[in-house]
């Protein structure tokens, strides 16, 4: 076994810091601008991912958005009280529940992703196609060495 130095652990605890800060501010950026569509940004998250992917099932929006099942229940309670979604029954497998975007949701997706893609483009515009693909592959290496075990 490798015996990490002091200035390596040192290192390692600034390094998640900042990954734990950058992903807070991102996330506190997103939820306001979320907000200001009437939207908290589990649920707007939610919409978008049903835009782009269609109708999908419980399990499959909670395995996309990484949200829990209880949470995602209530989620798409209040998506429906908006009229932005609807649920629909599997016709295969009598448990399993399909959710859709309503008419109005379609609305609001084709209005809001590309808002949303062009928000966060302007925050990358110092990075090139390069440094881009690096913290990619790096994010991804990270994440699989918490995913491993």
């Amino acid at each position: 076994m490798t015996t990490v130095t002091t200035h390596k652990r040192a290192q390692v605890i600034d390094l998640v810091r900042e990954l734990a800060l950058t992903w807070q501010a991102i996330d506190e950026m997103a939820n306001h601008k979320c907000r200001k569509t009437g939207l908290n940004g589990n649920q707007f998250d939610v919409l978008m991912t049903l835009g782009s992917e269609g109708p999908l099932t419980f399990k499959d929006i909670g395995e996309k958005t990484r949200t829990v099942k209880t949470t995602l229940t209530g989620l798409i309670d209040r998506l429906e009280e908006k009229g932005l979604v609807r649920r629909s029954n599997c016709s295969e497998d009598r448990r399993c529940t399909y959710v859709e975007l309503t008419e109005a949701g379609q609305a609001f997706y084709a209005e809001a992703y590309p808002a949303h893609v062009a928000w966060m483009n302007q925050h990358f515009t110092e990075f090139d196609a390069t440094d881009i693909q690096q913290c990619q592959r790096f994010l991804r290496r990270l994440r699989a060495e918490f995913t491993q075990n």
